[in-house]
Order: structure tokens, then C-alpha cells, then sequence
């Protein structure tokens, strides 16, 4: 007899425990989820920033500057500065074989002096 009460009691007890143990998995499977998916974003980020300074550093050590090279100097987008080529004619540059080629110094002089907008 004693043992026909135990057992709805062990079943009901295993049960809970059961309930509880996934309820602790769960909530563990998500916080990592989270921390791993934090350490990723901050890898791509760190990775993203050490490729931005070595462009900037090679950037530093030229004296003259491709379209491309200008544009990540000056911070703006290539198309953007297509634009204020062709809107402002005294932003120093040549044009050669259609591309076009500026002087870094001669560049933060105009930054210095214009009074356009970027």
C-alpha cells in the first residue's frame, strides 16, 4: 500500500524536476547564445576597425592620392566626392587617362579654405 502512494508521488516529483532542469538549460542555452553572438559582433567590429586604421595609416604615408584614397581621407564616399568635382571646380586635382589624382597637401589646404559643404 505504501508503495502504490509513492509512486504518483516519485512520477510527480520527476516531473518537476524535470520542468525545473529545462527551464535552467534554456535559460543557459540562451545566455550564452547571447554572450557568443556579443563576441562575434565585437570581433567583426575589432576586425572592421584594425582594416579602417591600416588604410588610414597607408593613407598617411602618401603624398598622392587616388579618387578612392581621397574620398576615405576626406571621409566621404566616392560618389560624393564625383559630385563636389564636379559642383566645385577648385578642389585641387587633374584628371589623367580619366582618373583622377590629388595632391594630399593640396587637399587639406582646400578643406582648410573652402567653404563647401560636404
Amino acid at each position: 500500500m505504501l508503495k502504490e502512494k509513492l509512486l504518483p508521488i516519485s512520477i510527480f516529483s520527476l516531473a518537476i524536476s524535470l520542468i525545473i532542469s529545462a527551464s535552467i538549460i534554456a535559460n543557459s542555452m540562451e545566455n550564452n547564445g547571447r554572450f557568443i553572438g556579443d563576441g562575434i559582433s565585437q570581433g567583426i567590429f575589432n576586425i572592421t576597425n584594425t582594416i579602417n586604421q591600416e588604410n588610414n595609416n597607408n593613407l598617411d604615408s602618401k603624398d598622392i592620392l587616388s579618387l578612392d584614397e581621397a574620398a576615405r581621407y576626406l571621409g566621404i564616399s566616392q560618389e560624393r566626392l564625383t559630385q563636389v568635382i564636379i559642383k566645385d571646380d577648385s578642389i585641387p586635382c587633374v584628371q589623367i587617362s580619366g582618373e583622377f589624382i590629388f595632391s594630399k597637401n593640396a587637399l587639406e589646404e582646400w578643406v582648410k579654405t573652402s567653404k563647401f559643404k560636404m
